[in-house]
């Protein structure tokens, strides 16, 4: 079976280290991951968006891609859908020749890196 048969499509949990919350989320029409990390109110970033350079230079898989609301929460995130990224529910004549599906636990550490860098910045 390929990893995205037998991954979870959704997951939420808190990260021991920074103890900010970390989101993974199946892109319901690409199949591929996207992860994020939730900013808290009193964060610098809270409510920053995407083109902001402190943003921007946030260290993460394809770089910072969303910045936005999902209810009640401030969330910045990327996805795994990059040159070099396998996006599995695509069409296989759209895969590139070499590309990499980024597997939950990929992902899941890339939220872990992303919530390192945002409490280094609290």
């Amino acid at each position: 079976m390929k990893p995205w048969e037998t991954e979870r499509d959704c997951g939420a949990w808190f990260d021991e280290q920074t103890e900010l919350r970390c989101l993974i989320e199946r892109h319901c029409a690409g199949g591929h991951l996207c992860g994020y990390v939730e900013v808290p109110t009193w964060h610098p970033l809270y409510r920053a968006d995407c083109d902001d350079p402190r943003v921007q230079a946030l260290d993460v898989h394809g770089g910072v891609t969303f910045a936005g609301q999902a209810g009640d929460r401030w969330l910045l995130g990327f996805d795994c859908a990059h040159l070099g990224d396998l996006s599995p529910y695509m069409p296989e004549q759209f895969w590139w020749p070499g590309a990499v599906y980024r597997t939950w636990s990929y992902a899941a550490e890339q939220c872990r890196q992303l919530a390192k860098q945002l409490a280094a910045m609290a």
